[in-house]
């Protein structure tokens, strides 16, 4: 018997009637909260508290806590496509977009995202999981694409495109790192030279 994955029937809770803690709120915060503390360590009273709305409200919208955990990582990882394409597409130089998109990343919540997700892995089905991974796939897109134009444009030295977006990703990773992090006195100083180690180990120069 498959799992139920729709919401559940009835009225939405009057609180969450009135207009307080809608979907997208308790998504935010559920995101949030995920990040910061991990799958186990939350509960859907603290997402229910965060939004001063009941914890009926959030079984109403989404069911269970596996569903509002995949939801919320899918719309994440939407908005991370969004700000990460809107910011490649400007008219700046490959190395200042690079910049944007890092000081981006480090301006969000710091977490390990991969640990977070393995933690969570055992309580979600195979195409909650598979619904995760295709939105990652969707947002290295939209980097490979970013990477494959600027090498066709002589800005990278030719590498696989899908390459370069993973290794681009693996260095957005070291502002997880607070040690790292301790070294710089700003986020755009951090930035700068993350990008540059990026376009160095390409093999392109960092002025780019």
């Amino acid at each position: 018997m498959s799992k139920r994955t729709t919401r559940p029937p009835g009225r939405p809770p009057k609180r969450a009637e009135a207009g307080r803690g809608t979907e997208q709120e308790l998504l935010k915060a559920a995101s949030s909260l995920f990040m910061e503390f991990g799958y186990d360590r939350v509960s859907l009273e603290q997402i229910a508290e965060a939004c001063n709305v009941t914890k009926a409200a959030v079984y109403y919208y989404f069911g269970n806590k596996a569903r509002l955990f995949t939801l919320a990582m899918l719309n994440s990882l939407q908005h991370a496509k969004t700000a990460t394409q809107s910011l490649l597409e400007e008219d700046k130089p490959l190395k200042e977009r690079l910049i944007g998109v890092t000081v981006k990343h480090l301006s969000a919540v710091r977490a390990d995202y991969t640990a977070r997700m393995k933690e969570a892995e055992k309580y979600l089905s195979q195409e909650q999981l598979e619904s995760i991974r295709q939105a990652e796939i969707e947002l290295h897109r939209v980097m490979e694409d970013t990477f494959r134009s600027a090498i066709e444009g002589g800005e990278l030295k030719a590498r696989p495109p899908l390459l370069l977006a993973h290794a681009f990703s693996g260095l957005l990773l070291l502002g997880n790192r607070s040690s790292v992090m301790a070294h710089y006195a700003s986020r755009e100083e951090a930035a700068r030279d993350i990008v540059e180690l990026f376009l160095e180990g390409t093999g392109s120069p960092a002025d780019t």
